[in-house]
């Protein structure tokens, strides 16, 4: 109390006093409300207390805090890691002919349970992909079948005994068709394998008008052969941003179709409309129809409808939809059907990026 300073040579500073011992002064110099300094001073063994119970506070504390630091680190981490393990549980256990294994959906709706949803559905689409194939190889061994059936017996005929030169004529024609059918066969299941590895390629403006137009010319004479009236009712002119070889294919495949189910006598409407910048082509039919639980599979592979199959004059391996099911999904278009048994087919397609439309 009898230290007076005239000059503070900083803020913090210690000195000694006969009664507190070493002391803790601080100084800071005002000018207002009057012109001095503040002076604060405290023991230094006062802070050394302070300090030396919040060194064992924290000495006694810190193992409590790592403990249940380390608590939540390994709830977290198995809350982590409890799907990851059960993610790799169910890969190992799937195989080819194990793919019904799906992860139980996590509680909590967060990047776990993405993953989760997205492996369950990776697993289905392989599952798909599988049966697919599966059903794929089965069609394609039956369709195989009969031809091969033929032809081995045609040959087994032929080597059985001497045959007159117009016998061994007639099993040539039989065996001569039978190739042709596992020609054509091969051919179109090549041109979806194409169509899958190269259909995107190639997109350019397409007068779509004028490629309907040449397929009515392709296809009229089989018509006519069919004894079916094909009449082109309506046709908008414009063009289009995609693929002219697959949308001629599209074209084809669904007129085609429509003659091939159509009874002599029949008649078939095409028509072309291009309208708010989407095009529709649709094709109606006096055909032998589609049943209503049919509908859902007649753009599988290798399908007929129980009607097809009852009519010998129908020939064909249930691939024309198929290929026109790919054609749509790389065209990006849409096909609705409706259909009445024995009255006949309307088949609706829809295609985008139209331009140029102009009414005829």
């Amino acid at each position: 109390g009898n230290m007076i300073f005239h000059k503070f040579p900083q803020t913090f500073f210690i000195v000694n006093s006969p009664k507190y011992g070493r002391v803790l002064v601080y100084t800071k110099r005002i000018n207002t409300p009057l012109k001095g300094f503040i002076l604060v001073a405290t023991p230094l063994s006062n802070i050394e207390s302070k300090l030396d119970d919040i060194l064992l506070k924290m000495v006694l504390l810190t193992p409590l805090f790592l403990l249940i630091l380390l608590v939540g680190v390994n709830i977290i981490l198995n809350r982590i890691l409890n799907p990851i393990k059960e993610i790799t549980k169910v890969a190992n256990k799937i195989s080819v002919g194990e793919l019904n294994q799906t992860i139980p959906l996590p509680k909590h709706n967060d990047e776990i349970r993405e993953l989760v949803t997205s492996f369950n559905s990776m697993v289905l689409r392989l599952q798909n992909g599988i049966e697919m194939m599966e059903r794929f190889n089965s069609d394609v061994s039956h369709e195989l079948k009969t031809p091969l059936t033929v032809l081995k017996g045609e040959i087994d005929i032929a080597l059985r005994k001497e045959r007159s030169v117009e016998h061994y004529k007639h099993i040539l024609e039989i065996m001569l068709k039978e190739v042709n059918y596992l020609i054509e066969l091969v051919n179109e299941m090549l041109f979806l394998t194409k169509l899958e590895n190269e259909g995107r390629k190639k997109i350019e403006l397409v007068q779509v008008d004028d490629s309907l137009f040449n397929v009515l010319s392709q296809l009229s004479k089989k018509a006519k052969e069919f004894g079916v009236k094909l009449t082109l009712t309506h046709l908008d002119s414009c063009e289009i941003e995609t693929n002219s070889t697959l949308l001629q294919t599209l074209f084809i495949n669904l007129i085609d179709n429509a003659i091939k189910y159509t009874p002599k006598g029949g008649k078939i409407d095409v028509s072309l409309r291009c309208q708010n910048d989407k095009l529709l082509f649709i094709v109606e039919d006096e055909g032998i129809g589609i049943a209503k639980e049919e509908i859902s599979k007649i753009m599988d592979r290798f399908y007929r409808t129980e009607e097809s199959r009852n009519r010998d004059e129908v020939k064909g391996f249930g691939l024309g939809l198929s290929i026109v099911k790919k054609c749509l999904e790389i065209l990006d278009g849409k096909i609705s059907f409706k259909s009445e048994l024995n009255r006949g087919t309307r088949v609706e397609v829809e295609l985008k990026n139209v331009k140029n439309v102009m009414k005829m």
